[in-house]
């Protein structure tokens, strides 16, 4: 059975860095995948009155690499240490679109954490923990510019089906 096509991808996800070097993460497990808020709360220690000021959330987005299903695990273990705390564009689904900030430009994401970690053997380590922290506020509201696509040509559709549609005033209707 085929997967449902989605806007955001169905895919895993990869990353690019400024020379347009694309490195897929095979066999990845999301682990999280959040806002990390931007509000910062302020309350005054006389009254206890409150205030918020909203400076953005940025999204972290963690998960588990299988390595040892790779045909040969310190390879890739060996590609992506030559990221590790370097500045990439994030795609949650390889055949989706990155993240974007609140100009539709591209929100790059730190790769802040590879730790190997046992996962089936008994002494090595055959697994790692990758972690990616957004270098800026993330608009959560239009994640990509393909679902702006979409969400304009929902529009547009819905707005043909409305000129489309003729309402005629002068009806008048027998009650039998």
């Amino acid at each position: 059975m085929a997967a449902k096509d989605s806007i955001f991808g169905i895919q895993a996800p990869k990353f690019v860095d400024d020379e347009s070097n694309e490195v897929l993460l095979n066999y990845f497990v999301v682990l999280k995948d959040e806002k990390d808020f931007g509000t910062i709360e302020h309350q005054s220690i006389i009254n206890r009155h409150r205030e918020w000021v909203d400076k953005g959330d940025h999204w972290i987005f963690e998960g588990l690499i299988h390595l040892f299903k790779y045909d040969d695990p310190e390879a890739k273990y060996l590609e992506l240490q030559n990221y590790y705390k370097q500045n990439v564009r994030l795609y949650k689904r390889r055949d989706g679109s990155f993240y974007l900030n609140n100009n539709l430009d591209p929100v790059y994401f730190r790769l802040d954490k590879l730790e190997p970690i046992v996962l089936t053997s008994k002494n090595a380590p055959d697994g790692l923990l990758i972690s990616f922290v957004s270098i800026e506020p993330v608009n959560t509201l239009i994640r990509s510019k393909k679902s702006l696509i979409y969400s304009n040509v929902e529009v547009k559709n819905a707005y043909s089906m409305l000129e489309n549609c003729s309402f005629n005033q002068n009806v008048e209707t027998e009650i039998p």
